[in-house]
C-alpha cells in the first residue's frame, strides 16, 4: 500500500514538474520576455532613425543605419508602420526602410507581406510608394494601386524633384511593364485588364 501511494506520489510530482516546465517555457519563450530589453532597445533604435526623416527632404532618411539594423530591423519597422501614432512621413519611411532592407539581404518574401498592407494605407504618398517597392520585390499587385491614382494632380511628398503623383504613377508604370500609355488612366486600366492574369515581372 506504501509502494503504491509513493509511485502515485511521484507521477503526481512528475505530472507537476512537467506543467510548471511547459509553462515556464510558454512564458519567457514563447511571450519572448526574455528578450523584451533587446527588443525595446531596437525599437528605440528604430525609432530614432526614422523620426530623424523630415518628411521633406528624402536625403535625411539614413537607410545606411536601417540596413545596418539586419532582419530584426523588419519586424522593428513594421511595428513603427502599424503604430496608430505613427505619422505619415513615418509610415512612409518604415515602408522604405523594410524593403531597403529586403533587398540588402534577398529577403522578398519577408518583406512583401508587410509592404502588401501598405497599399491599402490612407494617405496616397505611402500607397504609391509602397506599390513601387512591392514592384521591385517582383509582385505585379503594386500596378492597380499606380493606375489607380494616374488621375491624381497632388504633388507627391517626398519628392526630389517635385512630381505630381500622376507623373509618377505612370514613370513607375512604364518602368515595370515595358509599356508607354502615358499618364493616360483608360488605356492603362485596358491594358491591365487584358494582362493581369499572364503579365510577370522579369
Amino acid at each position: 500500500m506504501k509502494t503504491k501511494t509513493k509511485t502515485i506520489r511521484t507521477i503526481f510530482f512528475v505530472l507537476l514538474l512537467i506543467v510548471v516546465i511547459v509553462v515556464a517555457y510558454i512564458v519567457f519563450f514563447r511571450l519572448d520576455l526574455f528578450k523584451s530589453k533587446v527588443n525595446e532597445e531596437l525599437m528605440d533604435q528604430t525609432t530614432e532613425i526614422v523620426t530623424e526623416f523630415d518628411g521633406v527632404n528624402i536625403y535625411t532618411l539614413s537607410l545606411d543605419k536601417i540596413v545596418a539594423l539586419g532582419e530584426p530591423g523588419i519586424y522593428a519597422l513594421a511595428e513603427i508602420y502599424k503604430n496608430e501614432s505613427s505619422k505619415t512621413d513615418q509610415r512612409w519611411a518604415a515602408i522604405i526602410g523594410i524593403s531597403a532592407i529586403g533587398h540588402d539581404l534577398d529577403l522578398s518574401d519577408k518583406v512583401l507581406p508587410y509592404l502588401k498592407d501598405a497599399l491599402d494605407d490612407s494617405d496616397v504618398n505611402v500607397r504609391v510608394t509602397a506599390a513601387t517597392l512591392v514592384l521591385s520585390h517582383g509582385s505585379k499587385d503594386g500596378i492597380p494601386i499606380l493606375i489607380a491614382e494616374l488621375d491624381n494632380d497632388a504633388t507627391l511628398k517626398p519628392s526630389e524633384p517635385p512630381l505630381p503623383v500622376m507623373s509618377y504613377c505612370a514613370l513607375m508604370l512604364i518602368d515595370f511593364t515595358g509599356q508607354d500609355y502615358g499618364v493616360d488612366k483608360t488605356q492603362w486600366q485596358s491594358w491591365w485588364d487584358t494582362n493581369k492574369d499572364t503579365f510577370s515581372l522579369e
